[in-house]
């Protein structure tokens, strides 16, 4: 039996991370199962949520990692809009 060491610091926060984003991802789906209101607003609190994480994290991050990450969070916030804007529609035509 392999002997089984801890997780480091930053094992640990790319396993969060990867659960992160694997949450994110299906739970759309799964709320499309019961309406598509319900998908839609699940959609908008996860991409305000990455929103919000990708800002922090260009706020710490080195300079040269701060343009990836400035493109990433120009890319969430056009999601964020059509997201938005796709869930006002959604509201106003039922």
């Amino acid at each position: 039996m392999a002997n089984k060491e801890p997780l480091s610091d930053d094992q640990k926060r790319m396993v969060v991370g990867c659960g992160f984003s694997a949450a994110i991802v299906a739970a759309p789906f799964i709320a499309l199962l019961y309406d598509l209101s319900i998908a839609l607003v699940v959609l908008v609190v996860a991409l305000a949520l990455t929103t919000s994480a990708t800002i922090q994290a260009a706020k710490e991050a080195l300079p040269e990692e701060k343009r990836r990450l400035h493109v990433l969070l120009a890319l969430n916030v056009v999601f964020l809009s059509l997201s938005v804007a796709a869930l006002a529609w959604s509201l106003l035509a039922s």
